[in-house]
């Protein structure tokens, strides 16, 4: 590792050792929330970003909250879905009203999460570490 990588600040609950990823292309993985404080989207950054091809929509269900947000329409290779705080798009436009009208948050620690279909090409979450 490189001292100046600039990438995490000292003293935030980091080890210098730990490789963290917010990417993935399984159908169960882990999310880690470093910070103390957990990430919901009605109130913090979030951003999710799925893509793959599925063609009776897709389930993402965080085991750790019991929180299962659903897209009900077909998602074909080359599609993105955003979920992006509050709002939920396809390819840019506007999607909402094809979810279960729910949303995801992270629990501080780890997050193990979900996608119950298969067709997933990757996922990828964006957010901040919070601390109370």
């Amino acid at each position: 590792k490189e001292w100046d990588a600039n990438v995490w600040s000292w003293n935030s609950g980091i080890s210098w050792d730990e490789n963290l990823s917010y990417t993935f292309n399984t159908k169960q993985f882990e999310v880690a929330n470093l910070g103390t404080a957990p990430i919901d989207p009605r109130e913090s950054e979030l951003k999710i970003t799925v893509k793959g091809s599925f063609p009776n929509g897709v389930t993402i269900r965080n085991n750790t909250t019991g929180e299962t947000y659903q897209f009900t329409k077909p998602l074909v290779s080359g599609d993105t879905l955003l979920i992006d705080g509050i709002n939920t798009t396809v390819n840019g436009i506007n999607r909402f009203t094809d979810t279960n009208k729910r949303l995801l948050t992270l629990s501080g620690g780890l997050n193990a999460i979900e996608i119950l279909e298969d067709g997933l090409s990757s996922i990828s979450f964006d957010f901040r570490y919070l601390y109370l």
